[in-house]
């Protein structure tokens, strides 16, 4: 009998920090569910290379969870990291052009822009045809934008809620160490998507609000 393949999840920097604030080990690296937790390694160097970010998450900044990080990133073949090039080559124009105008229509003060990592991540989807897990909302809408037309782009999308709730459907986490790892997100003012109370009350069938008793 054969089996489904892997399919790469491509984690980005605010959610594998925020994973690692879970019980879970080993986390990344790992296969959960037919899924793969990846990184990249400019992802990883992005936070090794951010004082304020090593300095704040001490404990992935060096030990198991910083080797178990590095050894996380991606392997690409050198065919693959062509393809990425010139993938970017055409996604950074569009990607500027695609928020300026939405920035404009929404009147928003500052004009929002992909950061090199964040270009990288999504060509990177692209060609590996894997899912993305980001809560930058920037770059969730590039994405999904992208993926109106499925034909050409065959990538997914996350957000750390929708993984959390793959690595608890896999028996990975418990429903109390996933609302202790929440509650840590909410007491260290984490970066989640607008929207995510409604995102945790439809994921988990539960109400948020005893989250913030912390």
């Amino acid at each position: 009998m054969s089996t489904s393949p892997i399919r790469i999840i491509i984690i980005d920097t605010n959610c594998f920090l925020k994973l690692y604030q879970s019980s879970v080990r080993p986390l990344m690296g790992q296969d959960i569910g037919g899924y793969r937790l990846l990184t990249l390694e400019k992802l990883v160097a992005e936070f090794k290379n951010n004082k304020n970010l090593v300095s704040n998450y001490p404990s992935i900044a060096s030990g198991p969870k910083h080797d178990e990080l590095t050894n996380s990133a991606i392997k690409l073949s050198g065919i693959n990291k062509k393809r990425i090039k010139n993938v970017l080559k055409e996604l950074a124009p569009y990607a500027k052009s695609f928020l300026e105008l939405y920035c404009k229509k929404q009147n928003t003060e500052i004009i929002r822009r992909l950061s090199t990592p964040d270009l990288e991540l999504l060509a990177t989807t692209i060609i590996v045809k894997g899912i993305m897990a980001t809560d930058e909302w920037p770059l969730r809408l590039v994405a999904t934008d992208l993926m109106e037309d499925p034909e050409e782009y065959k990538i997914g999308l996350l957000n750390s809620l929708e993984l959390l709730h793959l690595i608890q459907e896999n028996g990975k986490i418990s429903p109390e160490d996933r609302r202790k790892t929440v509650r840590s997100w909410v007491l260290y003012r984490e970066k989640m998507l607008r929207d995510w109370r409604e995102n945790y009350k439809r994921l988990f069938g539960e109400s948020a609000d005893s989250l913030d008793d912390v």
